[in-house]
């Protein structure tokens, strides 16, 4: 299962051309095919799987990229704050939550006694509340700033950059295989984030020049000082200081 969701960058990236017409260059490519590969690596011994498992585990990657790749399009095409991101998405994602959760969890909470829990340790359940909220603000927030893949290749690159450092500072045992596809999937990050920043670096640069040159957005309004096509100012009213 794990083998399959280690493919999830790439099944964003294609959602993201697909709905959004989101174009990555070749290299961006290769990257996202380096850092899936690599994550596939440490996952090669997990080789029990049934033809439902592999079916869900493909469902899931797909519509969780849908899902990431729409709350995008929520935020930086219709330019929704996370707030409001939140306040139209939150009730619909707790609503799924609390009726799959009531349904298949619910009767066994209650013949355990485990919502008297609730009670027992608030903190504890306030605490991991909150860390819950944080993490649904994380999200959208990292989404806006960067866009959904990007928000998939930074999940992997955590979790191969928390074994490597396990390994190395704790002197933790993992295979051989595992731990080249943990690099890997290092190496591979370190070049995705190089190509999206020398990306960034020259639509910054183009938008600089472009507003030293006085080129405008079509429907924007004209700068101060700007003249009309026979190089006269445009006209306006008068004002008479008293």
């Amino acid at each position: 299962m794990q083998f399959l969701k280690s493919f999830t960058p790439v099944v964003g990236a294609v959602v993201s051309h697909t709905v959004l017409g989101r174009r990555e260059r070749t290299s961006v490519w290769l990257s996202l095919l380096g850092l899936c590969f690599g994550t596939a690596l440490t996952a090669a011994g997990d080789a029990h799987a049934s033809a439902l498992g592999l079916a869900l585990a493909a469902t899931s990657s797909a519509t969780e990229a849908l899902r990431l790749v729409l709350t995008q399009y929520v935020l930086q095409d219709m330019s929704f704050t996370i707030w409001e991101a939140q306040y139209y998405l939150s009730p619909a994602g707790g609503a799924c939550l609390l009726l799959v959760g009531a349904i298949f969890e619910g009767p066994k909470c209650f013949a355990a006694g485990d919502f008297a829990k609730l009670a027992r340790f608030p903190l504890l359940f306030l605490g991991a509340a909150t860390l819950g909220l944080g993490v649904q603000l994380l999200t959208p927030a990292v989404i806006k700033a960067t866009s959904s893949t990007t928000l998939k290749v930074i999940s992997q690159a955590r979790n191969a950059g928390v074994v490597v450092f396990g390994v190395v500072v704790y002197g933790e045992l993992i295979g051989r295989v595992q731990l080249l596809g943990y690099v890997i999937s290092l190496v591979a990050f370190s070049f995705y984030s190089y190509l999206k920043q020398k990306a960034a670096a020259v639509a910054h640069s183009a938008a600089q020049a472009a507003a030293s040159a006085g080129i405008t957005k079509p429907g924007s309004s004209p700068k101060l000082g700007a003249t009309t096509p026979g190089g006269e100012k445009p006209s306006g009213p008068s004002v008479v200081h008293v």
